[in-house]
């Protein structure tokens, strides 16, 4: 489409919307779900998004903030200090290209810009020019780091400077400019104006309020981890009053003609209807995403916007509440350390007091107040029990710790694997991978199905007796540990050898006709991709079906309640999913 039918498209759907003619066109927002190619593609074509908003893109790659990133001190409510994490410009451009090469939609795909001086502004524009059908520059991220986000759009000046400096530069540019302004001014009808008049196309708010700090109540300490002092930008619920005031200054301050995206703690339909009576032409959902199940993303949202246009037709209804979680997902609890056990120079195992119910698949986050936190598969229940590799600077605090020190831990997150029923199943895991196995290991034991387990190990283990973990998955059939001793992926090997020569503890030999029956034969595996990978590989040549092979993802989880997309294996969210999936549910993205 060019640059007026995009507008005009959005100024349509919003009058349509506003006279009871249609349902209101949803986006996504910047930084949630939305944030990676494939969740692009999976937002428009699956879940009926009108318009997708992707992460914010700087010329350089920017790591972030470390972890915590995300906090929820009220139900729905969070706060939020990412820090703008993306790849940078080049690995965007390729990323965007590619997609953009095999996907036909038409949907509307927003484009988000970051930088800290006109000249940056411009280099992105340029870059992303025949990839986005609008740009949105961000000038309103209350966390980025100084002279980016609202350091710009706090001032009518600056704001429109940059934005006259970008027009004077691309003066033929084909893509509608959308100014993405924050709510923590005193006027921002009066910033809107001053971008519009200076050339941008349309407005997009609001971002984040504040930034804040949040305490965890335990500890004393702040929850978010960055240069600000755990100060992080408010989202979610309480933030909508102040959205919907935000978007009645900025339409009475631009006038009618002007194209405007809202944003800002919508949950319901009512809200909704409400933005776009404010005059919002385009409502966008952000925190909510972390509310949901993931098979609940779609129809929340088609839920939505039906409740929406009953609202404004005069006929309330409530279809989206039932979705909603209706408890706090991202409280810590206080542990403490019972015992740690040293298997090698880079692996522990830390018991924490208390218990925790869990199946396989499901993980936790541990957090140590200044520090930070990372997420953590369970090996036992009862005391609590994780299997710590030293990694890097958190895991490397954690061989710091003691006995009776306190740490703290939130979660459960994820969906434990339901495993088919089948007379063998074949267990294999790469060094600390070997906590996801027990659970696993009981549950097939207990529906009659014979277990055998390899676990690899990057060298031998300085115990001579098996540990509590080895001992479940000895009692639960038969159990082999081999080291790597200076070849990698030593134990898958040791299983290719022994299903040779029959000493495999399943009764699989001889029997190559029926390893591509569910019932017959499963496997599940857990460790790093490159190993996961290697380890399907010689099943496949085994027989095995891809139906039959699961996988442990290790995938970069950050919030644990699905807003940040890190998690994402194609369209699959391990964090609400759980980590194991089928090879075939994977198959393109593997």
């Amino acid at each position: 489409m060019k640059k007026g039918e995009i507008i005009q498209k959005i100024k349509n759907a919003g009058t349509a919307a506003r006279e009871g003619r249609a349902e209101p066109l949803l986006a996504t927002v910047s930084g949630v779900l939305s944030t990676k190619p494939h969740l692009i593609r999976y937002c428009a074509d699956e879940l009926g998004f009108g318009l997708v908003t992707t992460k914010s893109f700087q010329v350089l790659p920017n790591p972030g903030n470390r972890e915590p990133i995300l906090c929820e001190p009220e139900l729905g409510s969070f706060g939020n200090s990412v820090g703008l994490r993306n790849c940078g410009m080049e690995q965007a451009v390729k990323e965007l290209k590619e997609l953009r090469s095999s996907w036909k939609s038409t949907a509307i795909l927003n484009v988000s810009l970051s930088a800290s001086n006109p000249e940056d502004f411009i280099r992105l524009a340029k870059g992303f020019e025949e990839l986005a059908d609008t740009f949105e520059l961000n000038f309103s991220c209350p966390h980025a780091s100084a002279g980016f986000g609202a350091s710009i759009g706090c001032d009518p000046a600056i704001a429109s400077g940059y934005v006259r400096a970008l027009k004077k530069a691309l003066p033929d540019c084909t893509v509608p400019i959308f100014v993405k302004l924050t709510p923590n001014v005193e006027d921002i009808g009066a910033i809107a104006a001053a971008v519009i008049e200076a050339g941008a196309d349309g407005i997009t708010a609001i971002n984040t309020v504040g930034p804040t700090v949040y305490i965890e109540p335990h500890s004393g300490k702040p929850i978010l981890q960055n240069k600000l002092g755990g100060k992080g930008g408010m989202s979610g619920s309480w933030v909508f009053p102040r959205a919907l005031e935000c978007i009645r200054e900025i339409r009475k301050a631009v006038g009618d003609e002007i194209p405007i995206i809202g944003m800002g703690g919508v949950m319901t339909g009512a809200q909704t209807a409400e933005l776009v009576k404010a005059g919002a032409d385009v409502v966008g959902i952000g925190s909510a995403c972390g509310m949901l199940e993931q098979d609940d993303l779609k129809p929340f949202f088609k839920a939505l916007a039906s409740d929406a246009l009953n609202c404004i037709r005069g006929k309330e209804t409530d279809k989206t509440s039932s979705f909603l979680r209706k408890n706090k997902a991202m409280e810590y609890e206080a542990k403490t350390i019972l015992k740690i056990e040293k298997e090698s120079e880079d692996i522990i195992i830390i018991t924490l007091n208390g218990k925790c119910k869990f199946e396989a698949g499901q993980f936790v986050f541990l957090w140590i107040p200044g520090v930070g936190e990372k997420p953590f598969s369970l090996a036992e229940a009862d005391p609590i029990s994780l299997i710590i590799k030293k990694r890097g600077p958190f895991t490397e605090a954690l061989f710091e710790l003691k006995e009776g020190d306190t740490i703290y831990m939130r979660g459960l997150y994820g969906k434990g694997i339901r495993p088919p029923k089948s007379e063998n199943a074949l267990l294999i895991a790469g060094g600390t991978g070997i906590a996801v196995l027990p659970a696993l290991a009981k549950r097939l034991k207990k529906q009659g199905t014979a277990v055998s387990s390899y676990v690899g190990t990057s060298e031998d283990t300085q115990r001579k007796e098996p540990n509590s973990i080895e001992k479940i998955l000895i009692e639960c059939g038969t159990y082999k540990k081999v080291a790597d001793k200076g070849v990698v992926g030593r134990v898958l090997n040791q299983f290719q050898k022994d299903n040779i020569e029959g000493n495999t503890g399943l009764s699989i030999e001889g029997k190559t006709e029926s390893m591509g029956k569910p019932e017959f034969f499963s496997a599940y595996l857990v460790g790093p991709m490159i190993f996961m990978r290697r380890a399907s590989e010689i099943l496949l040549k085994m027989g095995v079906r891809k139906n039959q092979i699961f996988m442990s993802l290790e995938m970069n989880t950050m919030c644990g309640v699905g807003i940040c997309g890190e998690c994402s294996c194609g369209n699959i969210l391990t964090c609400k999913k759980g980590t194991f999936v089928s090879l075939d549910q994977i198959d393109d993205f593997y």
